[in-house]
């Protein structure tokens, strides 16, 4: 079983550290192409346009000075790197030891400067999404796909539980995999509503419930990890969790659409 997770916006950034090493980031045989993508973010600067381009505002516009200097930049592990609701939630410092190194050793993060690294892997703080287009290599999602497809294995068979969303899984849907996409919907007096910002929240905790659960292992499977996930229903805020018939792939992989309905947040109405 494999977790894979997106990355996060907002970061932050180690005041030390040793520097980036591409030899030891998961699939080192992607130091060329992440260098290149490196090197285009330096040719881009770090003015109003380089903002522009990266889909900044103005709050975050300075941010895109982290990618000029990404090569002496200090570096931590990624777990540390990344901020947000998804990461508060996992909360991954207060992991006993175990659950921590599940979680190192099973997880994969998606990365628009990297492709994919490691939980632990040391890396420096930047700006980039897989959304961007980047001159001049264009669509980062359409100019990793192509990369990660050939250097990265075909995972027939394996069973990912995938957190990433748009951009992200279009850079490596890992098609021949059996994929398991956690959605989550709340349920409101007019209906359900897909939320997405909140979203992250129960990801985070649906990934640290994963990790911290002994029962599973690196030979789990959609069942086992389907078993795992339903006693999440024991919290007060998660009303069921649904699971959808798996659809085939054309590369001979399953996609299954794991929901959690969630409890309404919506104020109760004051009696008039």
């Amino acid at each position: 079983m494999l977790i894979w997770l997106p990355p996060s916006g907002g970061k932050t950034a180690p005041s030390f550290g040793p520097i980036l090493d591409h030899s030891a980031l998961l699939f080192p045989e992607l130091a060329g192409a992440r260098r290149e993508v490196m090197d285009s973010l330096c040719a881009l600067g770090a003015g109003a346009g380089a903002a522009a381009v990266l889909g900044l505002g103005k709050k975050s516009a300075s941010d895109a000075a982290l990618n000029l200097a990404l090569e002496t930049a200090p570096c931590a592990p990624a777990i540390e790197i990344y901020t947000g609701v998804l990461y508060d939630n996992l909360d991954a410092a207060t992991l006993c030891a175990d659950a921590r190194g599940r979680l190192n050793e099973g997880t994969w993060i998606s990365s628009a400067l990297f492709g994919f690294v490691r939980p632990s892997d040391r890396i420096p703080t930047h700006r980039l999404a897989m959304g961007v287009a980047l001159p001049p290599l264009g669509s980062m999602s359409a100019w990793w796909r192509p990369r990660l497809a050939a250097t990265l294995p075909t995972l027939a068979g394996v069973t990912i539980v995938d957190c990433r969303s748009g951009a992200y899984r279009t850079a490596f849907p890992a098609a021949a995999a059996n994929v398991l996409e956690i959605a989550v919907v709340e349920e409101r007096a007019a209906g359900r509503k897909v939320i997405t910002h909140m979203a992250k929240k129960w990801r985070g905790l649906a990934v640290r419930h994963l990790v911290e659960d002994r029962s599973l292992d690196d030979h789990a499977n959609a069942t086992d990890v389907v078993a795992s996930l339903s006693r999440l229903t024991s919290r007060p805020e998660i009303l069921a969790l649904e699971v959808t018939e798996p659809r085939g792939t054309r590369a001979g992989g399953t996609i299954t659409t794991l929901t959690l309905v969630t409890a309404s947040t919506e104020p109760h109405l004051r009696a008039e």
